[in-house]
């Protein structure tokens, strides 16, 4: 497993065979983002590394495919779910097939970027996008308990109402 530095803004996996291309999207992320990326050139390390819970991961749709158990995107993104649900997986593909496109963000995808000239100004969109999400949702869960916390308040003081109302009632009598 790769050696990782200390976390910051989170933890990023880039995921593709070709281990130029990898690196490249790896630098070109760490020089816009804040965030620790650590790239892998096939998928059986990525799955061995989801155990440091990555923030996000960006995932090559067309890895080894000789390897029945790792050999493409879909394959991994399976494995991804079942470890870390919820885990925001991009995936990067040269296919164009619109099949393909809805089975993967139905199984859980959270994008499909396809390997053109604009698809790292596409990925950077997309991780603004997600972060931005993640975010949002991470506000609306505190709004959830914040609410919560004041229903209960609000429900104590109703029940301490009652009680010393009934008590008053008692007493007057």
């Amino acid at each position: 497993m790769k050696k990782i530095k200390k976390e910051t803004g989170g933890l990023i996996f880039v995921v593709d065979d070709n281990e130029i291309f990898a690196e490249t999207v790896k630098l070109g992320l760490e020089n816009k983002f804040d965030n620790d990326i650590v790239a892998f050139n096939n998928g059986k390390d990525l799955v061995e590394a989801l155990v440091l819970k990555p923030q996000l991961i960006i995932l090559d749709y067309e890895l080894d495919i000789e390897d029945n158990e790792y050999g493409n995107g879909m394959v991994i993104l399976d494995k991804v779910m079942k470890i870390c649900p919820g885990t925001p997986v991009i995936i990067l593909s040269d296919l164009t097939e619109i099949h393909v496109a809805k089975k993967l963000l139905l199984s859980g995808a959270s994008d499909l970027i396809v390997k053109d000239d604009n698809f790292f100004d596409n990925l950077i969109n997309s991780l603004n996008d997600i972060k931005e999400a993640v975010s949002l949702e991470k506000k609306i869960q505190l709004s959830l308990r914040n609410a919560n916390q004041y229903k209960q308040r609000l429900i104590n003081i109703g029940l301490t109402l009652v009680i010393m109302f009934s008590l008053l009632y008692l007493f007057a009598r």
